[in-house]
């Protein structure tokens, strides 16, 4: 009777399929089970990504380089430039700059012998400017005004300060009486008058230096050069007979008086 009466308190399997049945088995919550799985993952991970590199490299680009902008202009600078001595370079003067007083006819062979004309006429000039100069365009010419002769120095010729430089209308000094030339010139387009004649020196049209002979002067004589005095190096005096004399020196093979490219025989004025 009493294990009837027990199955009749019992509960049946349908009427509690919905209840929570975790009561009977001590759930000390006393309740249906409100777990409502509290771990709702919210990630209450505070871990916000502390990583605060917000990239303080704006990208302003704050490179102090302190070297030199390169504006892409020339600034005139060259770092790299050649600070040596270029000893290639003519470093003297050209012709563009040589001036009254700078140059004169020292020496004229105007009537050689026994060389004919046409082989030995020469004549020498002087640097009195104490610094080297370029003749590479200088012309040489006269006065005539029916038949004009003159020629211009073509390339480099540099006379050394206080040095001569001998034009001659023959180099070879096999058959221009032994001399020694630095210039050749044309001899059909300039030649040098026995009896008188002008040898004027110009850079572009300006006189620089002048000689004019005649048969008169003391100097002027066959197969001697007409030297002029060491003394007389002034514009004013190279143009004076009295400045003039004979050559007593000889030079070559021939027997001829001169000093080409050297010093002058004193004329004792």
């Amino acid at each position: 009777m009493f294990a009837l009466a027990l199955l009749a308190c019992w509960p049946t399997a349908e009427s509690n399929k919905d209840e929570d049945t975790s009561s009977v088995f001590g759930d000390t919550a006393g309740d249906a089970d409100t777990d409502t799985d509290s771990d709702t993952d919210t990630d209450t991970d505070s871990d916000t990504d502390s990583d605060t590199d917000t990239d303080a490299d704006g990208d302003t680009d704050t490179d102090t380089d302190t070297g030199p902008k390169d504006t892409g202009e020339d600034t005139g600078h060259d770092t790299g430039s050649d600070t040596g001595t270029d000893t290639g370079e003519d470093t003297g003067h050209s012709s563009g700059d040589i001036t009254v007083g700078d140059l004169f006819v020292n020496e004229v062979m105007n009537n050689p012998s026994p060389v004919a004309d046409e082989q030995g006429e020469w004549f020498e000039l002087v640097n009195t400017s104490g610094r080297d100069l370029d003749l590479d365009g200088l012309t040489i010419s006269d006065e005539d005004a029916t038949s004009p002769q003159s020629f211009t120095v073509s390339g480099r010729l540099v006379v050394p300060a206080g040095g001569y430089v001998v034009f001659a209308n023959n180099a070879d000094s096999a058959s221009n009486g032994g001399l020694s030339v630095d210039y050749a010139f044309d001899g059909t387009s300039f030649q040098l008058g026995n009896d008188s004649d002008e040898i004027v020196l110009s850079i572009d049209g300006v006189n620089i230096a002048r000689l004019a002979y005649t048969e008169d002067w003391a100097g002027n004589a066959k197969g001697y050069s007409m030297t002029l005095d060491a003394d007389k190096l002034t514009a004013a005096d190279a143009d004076q007979e009295t400045s003039w004399c004979n050559a007593t020196s000889s030079f070559g093979s021939d027997g001829q008086f001169g000093t080409p490219g050297a010093t002058n025989d004193d004329c004792g004025v």
